[in-house]
């Protein structure tokens, strides 16, 4: 077997797209005659090929009997080569096809070779090798485990191994594994070595701030707190500055008496910056507390006005092309996608400028907005009194305005959870009840709150309707296409015809009442599948909120499995408790933020308390406060108006 015409077999299926039939078809053809590694590893690649039943299908049944005998040799074969060339295979090996190189490892492991290997020979063996051609074969690492151990204390690329097993999702990547005896005080020495590399990966660093406990263990807070200032630091650095060649601009609120008031707002891109400037006319001369609230969600858009959802949301079918070539994720994290982090520091840059400007301007804090929420507008609206809250001052640190705020926060969700459980006379005894309530525990007013999509139904008419994989969005015969098959619809007269080779996908559609053939044979859409639409981008949809025919047409969807509506009554949806939970707290989530967490225990830098991580930290948390505000003034508005009747006290 020559090198001249080597093929790589990367996989079964790399190897099922019949590109190297011809050449898999000589070698079988011709006798065997192994001349180093490579010809070895070639025939292990081609026993694969031909153990999975991948055939040509010029091949006779006659002819593809032949090989399948022929390559049930390579079992003896394979390994008898390589037995027999163990005292020069570290010389052979250094000849291997680089390409080769995970697969010499797993020919070792599959056939069990290293059984007799001592630890040194393993070591000498291996050290041409990178981490990632042996840790995937899981018998190798079990018998050389301390040996491995040792290596990954001087390796370089030891942590990204490490952090990949515990840390990181890559479906894509063959599966690693890592020595048992690998303990939490051996990584920590790891992290620390490269910690003081110079040039760090903010993924690295990511994936230290989110490592596990390990059998009950957790690493160093020392570590992590490096790791975190690192991060930060290069955080600020690609993605605020106006040279950040990942986002691309940066990002910019004000408030300007050039906007018009019947504007509102205005978006401008200058240079490298999106730049959203609001009228500061408008808010000045419309500065009642009621309006001043408002103004969350008409102005800044906090939430969608026509169901009360909030938009900062971590969607996952809003991916871009960094989140596409970026790392898929950390095991069991919120893992905000680039959309969702970008949407995250707008919302914080409009609380952070609306707060200043209510404050250095109109002399009014959000605070007093808060204040007045609970003091004057829910008694004098809905005869709600007994809400205590007690919000910090204008002339405390934001470290200290931090540490206030997020008890209250807490406070508030657990007295709206008792006033709904148990009417007025609850808050005055909440002081005694220790007990905390989990987000997704809050009780609401109103049963059947929230829609949410369906398992495989919701999936496939999703396919179908939303995505920009299916080829129903495309139109052959015209040569047009366009994000989806709804905007196809919308933008296109598509007749039944045009699909010859998807009937029955549109016959899926037909039958199930997302379009509507008409007689001059037109598809048409219905009602039903903007509904799977908004599910599709949203998450979820608000019952109380859309009118008698969506609802008719929910209650269909439910009952054909395309959507599911929950019978508890839960104040926030699913999405919204995963954001509170992402940001306060240290559960839920592997990369939270915790921020509550962080103050109730002083998990903080306390020598500048007027830090920019305090003021962000603490516009976070009136994020966090006034969304709260807008659920549970809606969800009374809802009762108020007579849909849903109220608990009598």
């Amino acid at each position: 077997m020559s090198d001249r015409n080597r093929v790589k077999f990367y996989s079964v299926s790399d190897l099922s797209r019949g590109i190297y039939l011809d050449r898999i078809e000589t070698i079988l053809d011709s006798s065997i005659d192994l001349n180093n590694i490579n010809d070895v590893i070639e025939l292990f690649n081609i026993q694969k090929f031909i153990d999975n039943e991948i055939f040509s299908s010029d091949w006779s049944p006659t002819k593809i009997h032949s090989y399948q005998q022929k390559v049930s040799r390579f079992n003896s074969i394979i390994p008898t080569w390589i037995v027999n060339h163990e005292s020069d295979l570290i010389e052979a090996t250094s000849n291997l096809f680089p390409e080769y190189k995970a697969d010499f490892w797993e020919v070792v492991g599959n056939y069990n070779i290293y059984m007799d290997w001592s630890d040194s020979y393993f070591q000498a063996l291996s050290s041409e090798f990178s981490l990632y051609h042996i840790l995937p074969n899981k018998t190798i690492v079990r018998r050389f485990d301390s040996s491995l151990v040792e290596r990954l204390k001087i390796d370089e690329d030891a942590l990204e191994f490490i952090l990949r097993y515990h840390v990181f999702l890559r479906p894509v990547s063959p599966k690693i594994f890592l020595p048992l005896s690998l303990e939490i005080y051996t990584i920590e020495k790891i992290m620390n070595r490269y910690l003081e590399k110079e040039n760090l990966s903010i993924r690295i660093l990511e994936g230290i701030n989110a490592f596990p406990k390990i059998n009950g263990q957790q690493i160093s807070w020392k570590i992590k707190k490096l790791a975190k200032q690192e991060y930060d630091r290069i955080h600020e650095k690609f993605f605020r500055e106006n040279d950040s060649q990942i986002v691309g601009y940066s990002l910019g609120v004000t408030f300007s008496p050039e906007i018009e008031e019947d504007t509102g707002y205005v978006i401008k891109y200058e240079e490298k910056k999106l730049l959203i400037s609001y009228s500061s006319n408008w808010v000045i001369k419309n500065a009642d507390y009621p309006t001043l609230l408002n103004n969350f969600i008409y102005l800044f858009d906090f939430v969608d006005p026509k169901q009360m959802r909030f938009l900062l949301h971590n969607n996952k079918q809003k991916h871009s092309f960094i989140d596409f070539i970026s790392d898929s994720g950390i095991k069991g994290g919120f893992n905000p996608n680039f959309s969702f982090l970008q949407d995250f520091n707008m919302r914080r840059l409009q609380m952070t400028c609306y707060y200043h400007f209510l404050k250095d301007v109109i002399g009014i804090t959000i605070e007093d907005l808060v204040e007045y929420f609970f003091a004057e507008y829910l008694p004098q609206e809905f005869s709600i009194e007994g809400f205590r809250i007690c919000m910090p001052t204008k002339e405390t640190t934001y470290l200290e305005k931090c540490k206030i705020i997020a008890p209250e926060l807490e406070i508030i969700m657990k007295s709206y959870h008792h006033y709904v459980n148990e009417g007025s006379k609850s808050l005055n005894s909440l002081e005694f009840d220790s007990d905390t309530v989990a987000i997704k525990l809050l009780s609401s007013y109103l049963p059947n709150k929230y829609v949410y999509p369906g398992a495989e139904q919701f999936n496939q008419a999703a396919y179908y309707l939303c995505s920009n994989q299916c080829m129903l969005n495309h139109l052959q015969n015209k040569e047009t296409s366009h994000d989806n098959f709804i905007q196809l619809l919308l933008n296109e007269v598509v007749f039944l015809e045009d699909y010859p080779m998807y009937i029955r996908d549109i016959e899926w559609l037909s039958e199930n009442g997302f379009i509507h053939i008409a007689e001059d044979r037109k598809i048409i859409l219905e009602k039903s599948s903007f509904i799977i639409y908004d599910l599709f981008m949203h998450g979820y949809m608000s019952w109380w909120h859309v009118d008698k025919n969506t609802k008719r047409i929910l209650s269909d969807l439910k009952v054909k499995g395309f959507v599911r509506v929950p019978e508890d009554r839960r104040l926030f949806s699913e999405q919204e408790c995963d954001l509170y939970n992402y940001i306060l707290n240290d559960v839920g989530f592997s990369d939270n933020l915790g921020i509550r967490n962080k103050y109730a225990h002083g998990n903080i830098d306390r020598s500048t308390p007027n830090s920019q991580e305090h003021q962000d930290n603490y516009m976070l948390f009136l994020l966090l406060l006034i969304n709260l505000i807008i659920k549970i003034n809606d969800e009374l508005c809802i009762v108020s108006s007579g849909l849903i009747v109220g608990r009598d006290e």
